[in-house]
């Protein structure tokens, strides 16, 4: 009974949040096309390209428990981003307000020329354990970490970009993980701005080891010992639309789709190939 009850909160929760996304896109839409009169609070004409100031807010998401998992969970978390000196210092749930400018963690860029920039970044790592999973029962724990990451940018055009990354483990030897992906921003007019991307990552044997690998110490009925190797972990694709609602509000909502392939999907840990994500996010910028 109890089981039910949940699933039908989890259920009435996802609803929630797909009609506030769908909401989003619409009402930038409707904003274009029926601007608002210049007032000194009303919206601003263009969506920044930078988050002024010291930003502060919250941020709800509805997403699966882990890559390959079939349950899912809702979690709110904090979003804050600013800048000290040549160092910007940012949640990843802040990445939504301004992809482009935000990586999550502490960044900084090494060098912008042309169409081109580099940057250096340390981020925190989520951990895992097992938490209900049956999958996971008498599977070593992933530990939180700290991870160093490089990246380069290319501007394709004003609205298209390109993006590589490389991130690595600093302390417990968890491997590392490449991305590669394309942005779009469209400014919208009336302080909305419309993002989408698509990307996919690949994952070192020591990565996909600790992540998708079963040891032959953790093997059991149902969970057979699995050697990762490295490839293909996953491709993403998302959706989302941002909205500077005057100079300090800041609402952004997105959707977000990915699959595993390769020897993530192959992994008797995954269960779930495919998944999809939901967050919203309010925020105070400028302060």
């Amino acid at each position: 009974m109890k089981w039910h009850q949940h699933a039908r909160a989890r259920s009435e929760v996802v609803r929630k949040l797909w009609g506030l996304w769908m909401w989003l896109p619409c009402c930038a839409m409707a904003q274009a096309e029926f601007p608002h009169s210049a007032t000194q609070d009303a919206p601003v004409k263009d969506a920044p390209s930078a988050l002024p100031g010291w930003t502060l807010g919250v941020s709800a998401a509805n997403a699966p428990t882990r890559a390959g998992a079939v349950g899912r969970e809702t979690s709110f978390r904090p979003v804050f981003a600013g800048q000290l000196g040549r160092w910007m210092v940012s949640t990843s749930s802040a990445l939504s307000l301004n992809p482009d400018g935000v990586a999550g963690g502490v960044s900084t860029k090494l060098s912008e020329s042309g169409k081109w920039s580099t940057g250096l970044g340390v981020r925190l790592t989520q951990g895992r354990s097992a938490d209900g999973d049956p999958l996971l029962e008498g599977m070593p724990r992933i530990r939180a970490s700290a991870a160093a990451r490089v990246s380069a940018r290319y501007a394709i055009t004003p609205v298209w970009s390109g993006m590589a990354q490389w991130q690595q483990d600093l302390l417990h030897a968890q491997g590392g993980r490449a991305n590669v992906g394309l942005t779009a921003r469209w400014p919208l007019g009336n302080g909305w701005m419309l993002n989408t991307g698509a990307g996919v990552s690949w994952l070192n044997r020591q990565a996909m080891q600790t992540f998708y690998g079963v040891p032959e110490e953790a093997a059991q009925t149902g969970r057979a010992a699995y050697g990762a190797t490295a490839g293909l972990e996953q491709w993403s694709a998302s959706v989302g639309a941002m909205w500077a609602v005057d100079r300090h509000w800041r609402v952004s909502s997105s959707w977000s789709t990915s699959r595993l392939v390769g020897a993530a999907a192959a992994s008797p840990l995954t269960v779930r190939r495919g998944g999809n994500s939901l967050q919203l996010t309010v925020a105070y910028v400028g302060w």
